[in-house]
């Protein structure tokens, strides 16, 4: 049977329906090695991971020490390289630094730790998110 990857989320998610969100185990790693392997088939030289200071401490797969070790993966297997670009930023930093851009924060559901944890950051930052932010 193949895998979709539209539906690995809720393949990792079973039996955990009642909890508001569980992100799959390691899921930075699952998404690092589908992201290298698209990125070697496109010829890319680059991959960009988002993760920021707080998920260095929060997440083992967004460690500094696992970053450093997909780093040396991606030099054994070719040419892309792994760029975390936030990874010195506080969530609150990158909040404000997208509020700069004018990224839409708009909808989410409000109740998983990440939106809790996205809710934190717009306070730290001095973000007012707009009435209707999170769905009910």
């Amino acid at each position: 049977m193949p895998l979709d990857p539209a539906q690995i989320g809720a393949i990792f998610r079973r039996g955990h329906e009642r909890k508001a969100h569980v992100p799959p185990p390691h899921r930075d790693l699952v998404a690092l090695s589908l992201g290298l392997s698209h990125a070697a088939n496109l010829g890319a030289r680059r991959l960009c991971l988002a993760v920021n200071r707080e998920d260095t401490a929060d997440d083992a797969s967004a460690s500094h020490a696992f970053l450093a070790q997909f780093r040396l993966i991606c030099g054994l297997l070719g040419e892309t390289r792994l760029a975390t670009p936030f990874v010195d930023l506080a969530k609150a930093d990158v909040i404000r630094l997208g509020a700069r851009l004018g990224v839409d924060y708009a909808t989410h559901c409000g109740r998983c730790p990440q939106c809790r944890k996205r809710s934190e950051a717009c306070a730290a930052a001095g973000l007012v998110e707009p009435a209707g932010t999170y769905r009910a």
